[in-house]
C-alpha cells in the first residue's frame, strides 16, 4: 500500500494574496463522525521502504509493506468500543464519539505523519485552520515506544492527551517530557524487574540481550541492567536489531547467539522487527535457545504457526493482562470486502488471510476471490479473541476517554475544577480539560479497576506465558504464572514450574551459565576483564581445601592436616617413619640375621675357646668384639618404628657406644699384634705394657670417651622426636632430631678417628710374619668400614625422611657385616672346615717358614587477703546493724582459691610480653581488665617501669567504705593466731619470721601495717573491695527479705513463711533476684531480668606526674542506668593525655590497605572496612593495592619475596661455579693428573721388571681408561643438554667397563701365570697378548651394544623438574629408559664381582708382589662404593643425585688407581733395589731371628 506525502513544497513561496491550499492528503484507514472525535494510530503494517531522497526529482511516497492482521484487530477493537459507547444510554447519553484511525507502519517517521494527519479533523481539506477548540480530544496510540515518543511530542504543544495501549518504555513516565501521555500497559520498570526476578529464580547467570533500535529497547535494557546489579546474573552480549531491517546485521547477531555460551536470550523488541528476524533465524536452523520475551511480542499471533515451534517452543515471557470482550469475535467477522469495498486495508486483510485478491482492479498478482469467505479460527493472527491482551488495552483506553468525557460533561456548575470553579463548555471542550479528568478517572470494566497514577501509568500486572505445542501442532500461549507489582517485595512473582515446557520440548530447566559451578575442591578465580559470572575453577593448592560449591577461597588445612585427593576435606597428614614395612622388615631381617650369625660365631669360638687359633687371636678381645657386634646389629632395630623420646636418645647413643666399644677392641687387638711382632726383637719388653689388664684399660678408656660425649650430648641437647613438615608438606615425617648437630658429628668423628687409627696401625702391621696374619684382616675390615662411612655422609645429608634412618641403618649393618666377615669368617672357616690347621704347630711352623715374607604455691597474694578481710569487715558491720537481720547473725568461711595469677607477672607481661625481657616497649592503650581496680593495682608496678603516659581504660567506680581502711590496717597476727596465711603475709610484709631463723629477724606481731606499701595497705579508695562489700550486703538483704512474714506469707514471693532454721540456698537465690537496696556509701544494688546489675565504670587516664610516677586521673564515667545517649560522659575541663604524652587523639583504622603481594578478603561477619589482608599463597602474586585475588604465576615462573611480580624460576643444576661442582671438578682433574703421572712413570720405567711383570700393555690400557673415568665425571657438571645427557651415562658405562675389563684381564693373567708354573701346564698359550686384547675388546663391546640400544630406543634427555621444588627448576637428565641405566650399572657390577672372585682365588699365590691381593683390595673398595651408591642415588634430590654419582665415579676410580698402581710406583721411585727380577721371584735369602 502506498501513500502520498503530507505536503509538497515549491521553489517559490506563495504571495500574500494567494490562498493556502492542501496540495496532498493522507487519508485515514477508518473514519466515523461524532460529537467528539478521538484519534487512533496503529501499526497496520510492520515494514516500510524509504524513498530515495537525492533531491533531483520529486521523491516517491513512503511504501508500507507487511500487513499485520493482529494490529488490524486492535483497530477494529477501537471501532467496536466506540460503537458500544455510542449505544450505551448511561455513558455519554445523547452524545456520540467519532474516530479517525491511521496507519503508523511501525516506524517513527510514518507515525509522525499519522500524528499530523489526525490533528486535522475529520477531513483535511475541509478543516478550519486554527479556529476554536481542537477538533480532536484525545489519541489512542501508539504501539511502539519510539513511535509514541514522536507522537506525544507532536501532540504536546496542542495539549492533546494520548493513551498508549502498547508502549511500555519507562522513559515515557517522565512528566516533564511527556506531560500528556497516559498508558493502560504497565511501565517497563516493572517488566524488567519481573524479568530480573525470573532470571534469578532459575539461576540463569549468563544471558544474552537483544533489543530493537528504539527507545523502548534502549530503556528496557538499561532498566534490566540496573535491576541485575547486585545479583549473580551477568550479560554475555547486547545486540540490536536495526529499525530498518538489515539481513546482514541480523545474521551477525545470530552468529553471536550461536557461538555464545549463553543459552537464554532476553528480547526487548516489537513484533514488526521480530518477524523478519525470526524468519532468518529459522533459516539458519539455530536451536537450543531459551527465549525470554517481552510483552511487545510474547502474544504475537503471527508466531503461533507450527513452523515456529521447533525453534521458538518453550519461550517464556511476560504478557499484558488478558481480558474479555464479548462482542469482539462477532464484530471482527462483520469486516469483509463486501461491507467495505473501497477500503484498501480490508482488501489487504483478505490477501493476508486467504492469499487471494477480492478486487480485480488492484492489479494484484494473487488469484481472485469473492470476498465473502468466512473468517475461521485458524486465522489466529486476526481471529484470536479467546484471550485478548493488547486489544483489551485498546478497549480500556477508549472507555477511559469515554468515562473521562462523561465526568467532564456532568460537571456541576460552580464546583468545576478549572479557574473560578468553572466547568468545561460541552460545545467547546479543550483537550487539556479532558486530560484533567483522565488523570482523575477511575472505573471498572469486566471486574477490573482502571485508573492512572501521577505519571500516567496503570496498575503493574503481567501474565507469565509459555509457548507450548497445541493439539494442531501450532503454538499456544499457556499461562504459567503471574507478576503483581502491587504485592510486597519478594512476593510479586508466582510461577507454576511444573506446567512449563522449556526449549527443545524439555521438562527440565535449561542451564545458562558462563562457567559451570566450581565443585568442592576448587575455587572461583574471576577472569580479568570479564564479568564476575565468568570464572575459572582453579583446583585448590596442595594443603588447601574448599568444601562448598563456588567457594571463593581455599582454606589452609591445620598444620597436622593435609588436603585429600579431591581437596574437599582436611585429613590427618600421612605420618611417615621407618616402619616395619618392606624396607623396615628387610633391615630388621638383616639385623636379626647379623645378630644370629654373630651369636653363632660367638658359640663357635666359645666352644673352641681352647683351640690354637682362638687362643692365638686373643680370645678375650674376640669375645668382646663379638659382643659389641651383636649390639651393633641389634641397635639398628632402634632406628625402626615410630620415634619416641627414649628411642631417639637411645638410637644414636647406643649406636655410637657399641661401635666405639667394637673399634676399641679392634684397636686393642691391633696394638697387641703390633706389639707381639715388636716383642720378638731382642731386648724388647713391650708386651708387659699390653697385658690383659692394660688391654681392658684401653678398651674401657676409649669407650669411656664416647660415653662422656654421649652423656654431655644427652644433658645439653638430647635427640628428640620431631614432626618434620617442611621437607614434604603433604606428610609428617616423624624423625629424630639430633638436638645438637655438633654432638652428633663429634660422635661420628670419634668413631672415624678410632677407625682411622685402627687402619693405620693395621696397615703398619700388614707384613708381620704369620700364616694367619690378624693385621691383614683388620686392614680389610677397616677399609670397608671407612668406605661405608665415607659414602654414608653425603647419602645421609641428602636423604629425606625415613630414608635418612634407612641409610644410617644400612651403614651400621654394612660396616658391622664387614667387620664380622673380615675378622671372623677366616677363623670360622679353619675351625669348622679345616680343623687340621687349627694347631699350634701349624700356626707356629708356618710362622717360621714364612718369616721371609596442681595446686602449688605461687606466692601469697595480699590483694586477695584484702578482699577476704573486706568480707569479714562487712559481715561484722551487718551483725552490728539492729535493723538488718536483727535476730540473725552472719558467719563466714574463707577458703584459699589457690590458682589466681600473679599480678606482677600479668602487669610485666602486658608491658613487655615476658618477664625475662627488658623493661622496654611502648603501649598506646590498655582496655579492660578482669580486675575492677586495674589502675590502682598496677600503678605501683608500672611506675618504676617508666611506662609512657596516655594509657586509658575502664575501671570499676571508686567508692568509699567508712571504717574499712582502719579495719584493714588494724590487723594483727594475735587476732587470729591459728591463721597461717596472716603469719605468712606478716613475714612477707616485714621480712621477719615467727620461728627462729638465721636469715630473718623475729616477728613481734606488733609491727605497724601503715609503714608497709602494698595492695593490702592501700586504703585511699576502694573499687573491687566495694563489689565484695555489696555482695555480702546482697546476701544479707536477701536473707532479710526471706525471713519477712506478713499475714502468714512472704511479702516478696507470696509463699509461706520460713524461719531461720528452714533457710535453704535455693530460697536465698530466689530472693536475691528481687533485692533492691542502697548501701551506706550510696551505691544502689539491684538486678535486671537477666540477673545483671547496673554496669558502672570510671574512665581513667594514666598521666605522668612531676616525680615520674603515674597518676590515675578519672576523666569520665559510663553508667547503663542513664538514658540512651547519656550513658557515657566525659568530665568537663579535664585534660586527657593520649599515648606518648600527645594531646592529639590517635588515629585508629580497622585495616590498612592491603599492599601488593597480598589480597583483600572481605569478612562477611565484619564491616567492609574490616577486611583481612592475606599473603598470596605460594606461586601466586598480586601487583595492585587491595587486590581481591592473587594471580597464579605461569609454570616456569615464581613470585619474588614480596609476591608482587612473577620472576623466572631459578634453574638449579650442578654447576662449575658452586663449591660442590668446583670441588668435584678439582678431584676429577687431580685424578687425571695422577693417572697421567703414573703413566709417565710406567712409560719411563717400562723395561724394569716390576712394570714388565705386571703386564705393561694392560697396565697402560688400564691407566688410559682411568683417565677417561676421571674425565667422564666432568660431563656430569654443567647445564644438562641433549648431548651431555647422552654422553654422561654412556661414557661412564663404557669407560668403566673398559677399565674393569683390563683389571679382569690382569687378574686372569695372574691366575694363569700361577697355573703355568705347575709341571706340564701349558695354559698361558690360551691367554697370550692377543687373547688378552680380544677379551678386553669383547667385554667392552657388550657395554657398547647396551649403550647403543639405550640411545636408540629411549636415550637420556634434559628435563626441567618442577615437581620436587615448587620455587625452582631442577635441570636434570632424565634416564629415558630406566632399564637401560640399570643394565649398564648391572653389567659393570657383574664384571667387578667376577674380578673380585678371581682375585680372591689368586690371593695366596707365592710371590713377593702379589698382584691379586691388590686387585682384591681395589674391587672390594669398588663394590663397597657402588653398593652404597644405590640407596644414596635413589634417595637424593636434584643436583645431589648428580653429585652422588660423581662421588661414586671418583671414589671407585681413585680406589683402583691407589690400590693397583701406587704400591708399584712406591717401589719404582723409593725402593728401586726391589725393582729386580730376583726380588720379585722371591729368591732373596730369608732373614734369621
Amino acid at each position: 500500500m502506498s501513500y502520498n506525502p503530507i505536503s509538497s513544497f515549491t521553489s517559490a513561496p506563495p504571495s500574500a494574496g494567494e490562498v493556502c491550499t492542501l496540495q496532498n492528503s493522507f487519508q485515514p484507514g477508518f473514519v466515523a463522525k461524532g460529537d467528539y472525535v478521538i484519534g487512533g494510530i496503529f501499526p497496520l503494517h510492520y515494514n516500510q521502504e524509504m524513498p530515495d531522497l537525492n533531491c533531483t526529482y520529486r521523491p516517491p511516497p513512503v511504501k508500507c509493506n507487511g500487513f499485520d492482521p493482529r494490529a488490524f484487530r486492535w483497530a477494529q477493537t477501537m471501532r467496536l468500543a466506540v460503537e458500544e459507547i455510542n449505544q450505551n444510554s448511561e455513558l455519554l447519553p445523547n452524545k456520540t464519539l467519532g474516530y479517525k484511525i491511521f496507519d503508523s507502519c511501525a516506524y517513527p517517521l510514518t507515525g509522525q505523519r499519522a500524528a499530523l494527519a489526525v490533528l486535522n479533523g475529520l477531513s483535511e481539506d475541509k478543516s478550519l485552520m486554527c479556529s476554536g477548540a481542537s477538533p480532536l480530544l484525545a489519541v489512542i496510540g501508539e504501539s511502539g515506544s519510539a513511535q509514541s515518543i514522536v507522537v506525544s511530542r507532536i501532540l504536546q504543544p496542542f495539549r492533546i492527551p494520548m493513551i498508549s495501549y502498547f508502549s511500555s518504555c519507562a522513559c515515557l513516565s517522565d512528566r516533564r517530557k511527556y506531560p500528556t501521555f497516559f498508558r493502560v500497559i504497565p511501565n517497563d520498570d516493572y517488566q524488567v524487574k519481573a524479568i530480573a526476578q525470573l532470571l534469578v529464580r532459575f539461576n540463569w547467570t549468563w544471558v544474552g540481550l537483544v533489543r530493537g533500535d528504539h527507545e523502548y529497547g534502549r530503556f528496557a535494557v538499561q532498566g534490566l541492567l540496573r535491576e541485575l546489579q547486585g545479583t549473580k546474573v551477568c550479560v554475555a552480549y547486547q545486540e540490536m536489531i536495526p529499525l530498518l531491517y538489515n539481513q546482514q546485521r541480523a545474521l551477525e547477531i545470530m552468529q553471536v547467539m550461536r557461538t555464545s555460551a549463553a543459552k537464554v536470550v532476553v528480547v526487548f523488541s516489537a513484533e514488526g522487527e521480530m518477524t523478519p528476524f525470526l524468519r532468518d533465524y529459522m533459516m539458519q536452523n539455530i536451536t537450543g535457545i531459551q527465549w525470554v520475551a517481552s510483552e511487545a511480542w510474547v502474544t504475537a499471533s503471527v508466531f503461533a504457526g507450527s513452523e515456529y515451534y521447533p525453534y521458538m517452543g518453550g519461550t517464556i515471557g511476560f504478557g499484558i493482562r488478558k481480558g474479555h470482550i464479548s462482542r469482539l469475535s462477532h464484530y471482527l467477522q462483520t469486516v469483509n470486502p463486501q461491507v467495505y469495498p473501497n477500503n484498501s486495508l480490508v482488501m489487504e486483510l483478505w490477501e493476508a488471510l486467504y492469499g487471494c485478491s477480492p478486487s480485480l482492479s488492484t492489479g494484484s498478482q494473487l488469484p481472485p476471490c469473492s470476498g465473502q469467505e468466512s473468517l475461521l479460527e485458524q486465522h489466529s493472527a486476526y481471529m484470536n479473541t479467546s484471550s485478548p491482551r493488547v486489544a483489551y488495552n485498546v478497549y480500556k483506553a477508549v472507555y477511559a476517554i469515554a468515562h473521562s468525557l462523561h465526568n467532564l460533561l456532568h460537571c456541576q456548575h460552580g464546583s468545576g475544577p478549572f479557574q473560578n470553579n468553572l466547568c468545561a463548555q460541552s460545545n467547546n471542550i479543550h483537550p487539556w480539560q479532558l486530560q484533567y479528568y483522565l488523570q482523575e478517572v477511575t472505573f471498572n470494566i469486566a471486574g477490573e479497576q482502571v485508573n492512572f497514577d501521577l505519571k500516567g501509568d496503570s496498575i503493574p500486572y503481567y501474565d507469565i506465558l509459555n509457548w507450548q505445542r497445541g493439539t494442531g501442532g501450532n503454538i499456544e500461549f499457556v499461562n504459567v504464572g503471574l507478576f503483581d507489582g502491587t504485592k510486597p517485595a519478594g512476593e510479586e512473582l508466582v510461577i507454576q514450574e511444573d506446567r512449563i515446557i522449556w526449549a527443545g520440548h524439555q521438562s527440565e530447566v535449561p542451564v545458562s551459565v558462563c562457567s559451570t559451578r566450581c565443585l568442592p575442591g576448587s575455587r572461583k578465580a574471576v577472569r580479568r576483564g570479564e564479568p564476575v559470572c565468568c570464572f575459572d575453577c582453579v583446583p585448590c593448592d596442595s594443603g588447601k581445601i574448599s568444601n562448598q560449591t563456588n567457594s571463593v577461597e581455599c582454606t589452609f588445612c591445620p598444620e597436622d592436616f593435609w588436603s585429600n585427593e579431591d581437596r574437599t576435606a582436611c585429613i590427618p597428614k600421612k605420618v611417615e617413619f621407618l616402619a616395619y614395612d618392606s624396607l623396615g622388615i628387610a633391615l630388621t631381617v638383616i639385623s636379626v640375621v647379623g645378630a644370629c650369625l654373630t651369636i653363632a660365631v660367638f658359640a663357635v669360638f666359645f666352644y673352641h675357646r681352647n683351640t690354637a687359633i682362638v687362643r692365638v687371636n686373643n680370645s678375650e678381645l674376640s669375645f668382646f668384639i663379638l659382643f659389641a657386634l651383636t649390639l651393633c646389629f641389634l641397635c639398628t632395630l632402634v632406628f625402626i618404628g615410630e620415634p619416641t623420646s627414649w628411642s631417639c636418645m637411645l638410637r644414636h647413643t647406643a649406636f655410637s657406644i657399641t661401635f666405639s666399644l667394637c673399634l676399641s677392641c679392634i684397636l686393642g687387638k691391633t696394638l697387641v699384634v703390633l706389639a707381639a711382632f715388636t716383642a720378638t726383637r731382642p731386648g724388647d719388653n713391650i708386651m708387659k705394657w699390653l697385658g690383659p689388664k692394660q688391654q681392658r684399660v684401653i678398651i674401657f678408656s676409649c669407650t669411656l670417651v664416647q660415653v662422656v660425649i654421649c652423656t654431655a650430648w644427652l644433658i645439653d641437647a638430647p635427640p628428640f622426636p620431631s614432626r618434620n613438615t617442611q621437607y614434604e608438606r603433604s606428610k609428617i615425617i616423624l624423625e629424630c632430631s639430633v638436638g645438637s648437630s655438633l654432638a652428633f658429628w663429634c660422635v661420628l668423628g670419634y668413631i672415624g678417628l678410632q677407625a682411622c687409627l685402627c687402619f693405620i696401625l693395621a696397615f703398619l702391621a700388614r707384613k708381620l710374619p704369620g700364616n694367619f696374619n690378624e693385621a691383614k684382616f683388620i686392614t680389610f675390615s677397616m677399609l670397608i668400614f671407612c668406605a661405608v662411612w665415607l659414602a654414608f655422609i653425603p647419602a645421609y645429608i641428602s636423604s629425606p625422611g625415613n630414608y635418612a634412618d634407612a641409610v644410617e641403618s644400612f651403614a651400621i649393618l654394612a660396616s658391622s657385616s664387614g667387620l664380622l666377615f673380615c675378622l671372623f669368617s677366616p677363623k670360622c672357616y679353619i675351625i669348622l672346615l679345616k680343623p687340621e690347621k687349627n694347631t699350634k704347630q701349624h700356626l707356629m711352623g708356618l710362622l717360621l717358614e714364612g718369616h721371609g715374607g596442681y595446686c602449688r604455691s605461687m606466692g601469697l597474694n595480699d590483694r586477695e587477703l584484702k578482699f577476704a578481710r573486706t568480707v569479714i569487715f562487712t559481715v561484722e558491720e551487718i551483725n552490728r546493724d539492729t535493723k538488718l537481720l536483727p535476730s540473725v547473725s552472719l558467719g563466714y568461711r574463707l577458703y584459699d582459691g589457690c590458682g589466681s595469677e600473679n599480678l606482677i607477672r600479668a602487669a610485666v607481661e602486658a608491658v613487655n610480653g615476658e618477664e625475662s625481657k627488658s623493661c622496654s616497649g611502648q603501649i598506646q592503650a590498655l582496655l579492660g581488665h578482669s580486675s575492677s581496680g586495674v589502675s590502682e593495682d598496677i600503678n605501683i608496678i608500672l611506675s618504676p617501669l617508666s611506662i609512657p603516659q596516655g594509657a586509658m581504660g575502664f575501671a570499676l567506680p571508686q567508692a568509699s567504705i567508712p571504717g574499712l581502711g582502719e579495719f584493714l590496717l588494724s590487723l594483727k597476727p594475735s587476732d587470729e593466731p591459728q591463721s597461717a596465711v596472716i603469719k605468712a603475709i606478716w613475714e612477707k610484709f616485714f621480712d621477719c619470721s615467727f620461728s627462729p631463723s638465721n636469715t630473718s629477724a623475729m616477728c613481734t606481731g606488733t609491727e605497724d601495717l601503715r609503714t608497709v606499701s602494698s595492695d593490702y595497705t592501700d586504703v585511699t579508695h576502694f573499687r573491687a573491695e566495694n563489689n565484695v562489700y555489696k555482695a555480702v550486703y546482697l546476701v544479707a538483704y536477701a536473707l532479710h527479705a526471706l525471713l519477712q512474714c506478713k499475714n502468714g506469707s512472704n511479702p516478696t514471693t507470696g509463699k509461706s513463711c520460713v524461719n531461720k532454721n528452714e533457710v535453704q540456698p535455693k530460697l536465698v537465690l530466689e530472693h536475691i533476684k528481687y533485692v533492691n537496696f542502697t548501701t551506706q556509701n550510696g551505691a544502689k544494688v539491684f538486678f535486671d531480668e537477666n540477673g545483671d546489675s547496673v554496669a558502672q565504670y570510671d574512665l581513667v587516664n594514666w598521666q605522668m606526674k612531676e616525680d615520674g610516677s603515674v597518676e590515675i586521673v578519672n576523666i569520665g564515667q559510663y553508667d547503663t542506668s542513664f538514658p540512651e545517649g547519656k550513658k557515657f560522659k566525659l568530665r568537663d575541663n579535664t585534660k586527657i593525655v593520649w599515648g606518648g604524652g600527645s594531646d592529639k587523639v590517635p588515629r585508629s583504622v580497622c585495616r590498612e590497605p592491603c599492599p601488593p603481594g597480598t589480597r583483600k578478603a572481605i569478612n562477611k561477619f565484619k564491616p567492609v572496612c574490616c577486611f583481612d589482608c592475606f599473603e598470596c599463597p605460594e606461586g601466586t602474586i598480586s601487583n595492585k593495592t587491595n587486590s581481591p585475588d592473587c594471580l597464579i604465576c605461569p609454570p616456569e615462573f615464581w613470585p619474588n619475596e614480596k609476591k608482587d611480580q612473577c620472576l623466572p624460576k631459578p634453574s638449579e643444576y650442578l654447576s662449575y661455579k658452586e663449591i660442590m661442582g668446583a670441588l668435584l671438578t678439582g678431584f676429577g682433574c687431580v685424578g687425571v693428573f695422577l693417572s697421567l703421572l703414573t703413566s709417565i712413570i710406567f712409560l719411563t720405567h717400562k723395561e724394569t721388571p716390576i712394570v714388565k711383570a705386571n703386564n705393561s700393555e694392560l697396565s697402560f690400557l688400564l691407566l688410559f681408561s682411568l683417565k677417561l673415568c676421571f674425565l667422564c665425571s666432568l660431563t656430569f657438571i654443567g647445564r644438562p643438554s641433549e648431548w651431555s645427557c647422552m654422553l654422561r651415562h654412556t661414557a661412564f658405562g663404557i669407560t668403566f667397563v673398559l677399565c674393569i675389563s683390563c683389571v679382569l684381564g690382569k687378574t686372569i693373567v695372574v691366575l694363569m701365570a700361577f697355573r703355568a708354573t705347575l709341571p706340564g701346564s701349558n695354559v698361558m698359550k690360551w691367554f697370550g697378548p692377543t687373547q688378552q686384547r680380544l677379551s678386553v675388546l669383547t667385554f667392552t663391546l657388550v657395554q657398547v651394544v647396551i649403550c647403543i640400544l639405550w640411545l636408540t630406543i629411549n636415550p637420556p634427555f634434559p628435563k626441567m623438574n618442577m615437581k620436587y621444588y615448587k620455587e625452582k627448576i631442577i635441570l636434570e637428565c632424565a634416564l629415558g629408559s630406566a632399564v637401560g641405566f640399570w643394565a649398564v650399572l648391572s653389567y659393570i657390577g657383574l664384571l667387578a664381582l667376577l674380578c673380585f672372585i678371581l682375585a680372591f682365588l689368586a690371593r695366596k699365590l707365592p710371590d713377593s708382589f702379589n698382584e691379586a691381593k691388590l686387585i682384591t683390595f681395589s674391587m672390594l673398595i669398588f663394590c663397597a662404593v657402588w653398593i652404597t651408591f644405590i640407596p644414596a642415588y635413589v634417595s637424593s634430590p636434584g643436583k645431589f643425585t648428580v653429585a652422588v654419582e660423581i662421588f661414586a665415579i671418583l671414589a671407585s676410580s681413585f680406589g683402583l688407581l691407589v690400590c693397583i698402581f701406587f704400591p708399584k710406583c712406591y717401589i719404582i721411585i723409593f725402593r728401586p733395589e726391589r725393582n729386580s727380577k730376583r726380588h720379585l721371584m722371591g729368591k732373596i735369602p730369608p732373614r734369621t731371628l
